[in-house]
């Protein structure tokens, strides 16, 4: 009894799931054969024409009308002076007779002014790099001697406030230059010169 009440829900069932897929078939299928719209069709033409130009004809040129040439220059006499005709004592007069000086020699002295020794050339001294990245500040006191030709030699250093502003001195000193001093007429070597050189950073 139980069987033939399953048996008699299933087919029904079953035959209406049955139609409802065969439906379910049938739209999808009618759906994706539809006709889809038509598009532009391309068309490439493998030998188009091309249109023929004919080149221009000859320009024909008219002739030009000669143009006489401007007439030259004219030439300007130029007058160049020559020797005078007359004699150089006619034209400026008689030239009188001068009688040549006579000097002395043995009267005459030359004399070159007795002078102290002065500064021609001095160059500053160059700010050591060690000194100015610590801020420090000072004096540095340098001894030289003098030549006859105004060189400094046997420079050294004094009282100084580091040994960087001793060094840069030093350097400094050795290339300056002096008139030399002069006594009675001659150059002179000078010794135990002294100097002293600041040593300031500008803000």
């Amino acid at each position: 009894m139980q069987r033939f009440l399953r048996t008699s829900v299933s087919l029904p069932l079953a035959g209406l799931i049955t139609f409802s897929l065969a439906m379910l078939m049938t739209y999808l299928i009618s759906v994706e054969g539809e006709p889809k719209p038509a598009g532009e069709e391309l068309v490439v033409e493998l030998f188009p024409y091309v249109e023929r130009v004919d080149p221009p004809g000859r320009v024909s040129i008219e002739p030009v009308d000669a143009v006489e040439p401007p007439p030259p220059l004219p030439v300007i006499p130029v007058e160049t002076a020559g020797p005078p005709d007359d004699d150089l004592t006619i034209v400026i007069g008689e030239v009188p007779d001068f009688a040549d000086p006579s000097i002395d020699g043995a009267r005459f002295h030359r004399r070159i002014a007795d002078q102290d020794e002065m500064p021609v050339v001095r160059i500053p001294p160059v700010y050591p790099n060690r000194e100015a990245e610590r801020g420090i500040e000072g004096q540095c006191t340098v001894q030289f001697d003098l030549n006859t030709n105004g060189q400094p030699f046997n420079v050294r250093s004094g009282a100084c406030a580091s040994p960087g502003f001793a060094r840069a001195s030093i350097q400094a000193v050795q290339r300056w230059r002096y008139e030399p001093r002069v006594e009675n007429g001659q150059a002179v070597t000078r010794s135990n010169m002294s100097v002293t050189l600041d040593f300031t950073l500008n803000d």
